[in-house]
């Protein structure tokens, strides 16, 4: 039973309820390959899961292949270039250039009526970019209404805005290489200095 409540709290990263749960990016850590994202969040007391209720990321810039990662048994980790099943928050979009991840739930219902019942945290679920830079983009969840007249076991569908790893604006890399040609360019000119006092 302790195991399956803590596939759920995995799964709960699925969640986002009426009650606004959460979702976000917990830690940003240096890796030999790039930087792994860790994400966090809560099942809120009203939702509850079904084979297949999911956590979508969108826009993982820089995903390094094979590194999504669960580590709960009833969720599985994959990722994938669009998600039509799934609704946006406003003002996001989808990227079919980048990856979104894809967290989702392939164990039994879960508290899908009966509710509310407690909140569930979850955290751990990672993967890693080439990009370490923090932009912000959407996830949405698709879980079970578990109470309510009418309404338990229907799907609930939530969004919000959550840290994702992006690629520099154009005008951060002219920043960039702009300044490495200064201190090239200073560097240049203190050798020349020296050999002509010397």
């Amino acid at each position: 039973m302790r195991k399956l409540i803590t596939s759920v709290a995995a799964a709960a990263f699925l969640s986002i309820p009426a009650h606004a749960a959460t979702v976000l990016l917990d830690s940003v850590t240096s890796v030999s390959d790039g930087y792994e994202f860790s994400y966090a969040g809560t099942l809120d007391d009203t939702e509850g899961l079904r084979n297949g209720s999911q956590l979508v990321i969108f826009d993982f810039a820089g995903y390094v292949d094979g590194s999504v990662f669960s580590p709960y048994d009833d969720v599985a980790a994959s990722v994938e270039f669009s998600n039509p099943g799934i609704t946006l928050a406003p003002g996001v979009t989808d990227d079919p250039g980048l990856v979104n991840l894809v967290f989702t739930w392939t164990g039994d219902d879960f508290q899908t009526s009966g509710g509310p019942f407690s909140d569930i945290d979850f955290s751990g679920l990672t993967a890693v970019s080439t990009y370490g830079q923090i932009f912000t983009d959407g996830f949405s969840t698709l879980t079970v209404k578990n109470e309510g007249l009418g309404a338990e076991g229907t799907d609930l569908y939530t969004q919000g805005y959550v840290g994702v790893p992006g690629v520099p604006e154009p005008e951060t890399w002219l920043m960039m290489i702009g300044g490495f040609g200064l201190v090239g360019w200073q560097l240049r000119r203190r050798k020349v200095r020296t050999e002509a006092l010397a």
